[in-house]
């Protein structure tokens, strides 16, 4: 697990899901990010200054791990994002399929990575 406190940002960073914008990002904001082991995930929780839930964002990966104190995932392109209304949005799928038609990942990790995703709630 880890914690990112935001005390200062040269900008705030916005997001766009459909109609909806949602700031995920500005000084005072607080991310605290999971890397479950035996898991093919990463999750992202946003706080902003008030310590109020802005989003979730959880990385579908191969792996995770720790390297020379630091930790590291093995990223599948495919994300979800769950938003506080309870709406889980699937991410990214356009990256997905353009890493398996490249080669940088298998059919059994382009396979895992859907399976992951359906697993934790997306469609």
């Amino acid at each position: 697990m880890t914690l990112l406190q935001l005390i200062e940002v040269a900008s705030p960073l916005d997001v766009k899901y459909g109609d909806e914008t949602i700031q995920i990002a500005d000084a005072g904001y607080v991310w605290i990010q999971q890397f479950p082991s035996d898991a093919h995930y990463a999750v992202t929780s946003m706080f902003d200054a008030s310590g109020q839930l802005v989003q979730t964002y959880i990385d579908i990966c191969l792996r995770t791990g720790m390297e020379n104190g630091r930790v590291y995932w093995d990223d599948l392109f495919l994300d979800l994002i769950a938003l506080p209304s309870g709406e889980v949005l699937l991410v990214d799928a356009d990256e997905l399929e353009v890493a398996r038609e490249q080669g940088i990942i298998s059919e059994a990790e382009y396979a895992l990575a859907w399976v992951e995703a359906k697993q934790l709630g997306g469609s």
